[in-house]
Protein backbone atom coordinates (compact mmCIF):
# COMPACT_ATOMS: atom_id res chain seq x y z
CA UNK A 1 0.00 0.00 0.00
CA UNK A 2 1.45 3.61 -0.38
CA UNK A 3 1.47 6.07 1.79
CA UNK A 4 1.29 9.25 1.23
CA UNK A 5 2.68 12.64 3.59
CA UNK A 6 1.74 15.97 4.35
CA UNK A 7 2.47 18.95 6.02
CA UNK A 8 0.27 21.85 7.19
CA UNK A 9 0.72 23.50 9.80
CA UNK A 10 -2.63 25.88 11.79
CA UNK A 11 -2.67 28.89 13.54
CA UNK A 12 -2.93 28.22 17.07
CA UNK A 13 -2.81 29.91 20.44
CA UNK A 14 -0.58 27.94 22.41
CA UNK A 15 1.29 28.97 25.40
CA UNK A 16 3.17 25.70 26.21
CA UNK A 17 6.54 23.89 24.87
CA UNK A 18 6.34 22.95 21.48
CA UNK A 19 4.69 19.59 20.17
CA UNK A 20 4.08 17.42 16.86
CA UNK A 21 0.94 15.70 15.99
CA UNK A 22 0.13 13.83 13.19
CA UNK A 23 -3.16 13.00 11.73
CA UNK A 24 -5.19 10.61 9.34
CA UNK A 25 -6.24 13.66 7.38
CA UNK A 26 -9.20 11.95 5.53
CA UNK A 27 -10.40 11.61 9.48
CA UNK A 28 -9.39 15.06 10.50
CA UNK A 29 -10.89 16.97 7.44
CA UNK A 30 -14.37 15.08 8.20
CA UNK A 31 -14.35 16.59 11.56
CA UNK A 32 -13.61 19.88 10.17
CA UNK A 33 -15.96 19.87 7.35
CA UNK A 34 -18.75 18.63 10.22
CA UNK A 35 -18.07 21.56 12.59
CA UNK A 36 -17.65 24.72 9.79
CA UNK A 37 -16.53 26.91 12.42
CA UNK A 38 -13.55 28.96 11.81
CA UNK A 39 -12.67 27.85 15.85
CA UNK A 40 -12.42 24.74 17.25
CA UNK A 41 -10.69 23.33 20.24
CA UNK A 42 -8.33 20.26 20.62
CA UNK A 43 -8.36 19.17 24.19
CA UNK A 44 -5.25 16.18 25.02
CA UNK A 45 -3.22 15.62 28.00
CA UNK A 46 -0.35 14.15 25.23
CA UNK A 47 0.56 13.66 21.66
CA UNK A 48 -0.45 10.00 21.77
CA UNK A 49 -3.22 10.31 23.20
CA UNK A 50 -6.73 10.41 22.16
CA UNK A 51 -7.81 14.34 21.12
CA UNK A 52 -10.94 15.97 21.69
CA UNK A 53 -12.49 18.34 19.04
CA UNK A 54 -15.23 20.84 20.08
CA UNK A 55 -16.55 24.05 19.33
CA UNK A 56 -16.06 26.43 22.22
CA UNK A 57 -18.25 28.93 21.46
CA UNK A 58 -21.40 27.52 19.36
CA UNK A 59 -24.91 27.27 20.35
CA UNK A 60 -25.11 23.37 19.65
CA UNK A 61 -22.87 21.41 21.30
CA UNK A 62 -20.74 18.57 19.57
CA UNK A 63 -17.83 16.73 20.64
CA UNK A 64 -15.48 14.36 18.39
CA UNK A 65 -12.43 11.91 19.47
CA UNK A 66 -10.29 11.59 16.73
CA UNK A 67 -6.81 9.52 17.46
CA UNK A 68 -3.36 10.65 16.56
CA UNK A 69 -0.63 8.69 14.53
CA UNK A 70 2.64 7.84 14.99
CA UNK A 71 5.01 10.22 13.56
Amino acid sequence: AEHEDALEHLDIAWTYEELDMGFNITYLMEVLNLLKNKEVSFNFSSASGSVLITMPEAQERFSYVVMPMRI
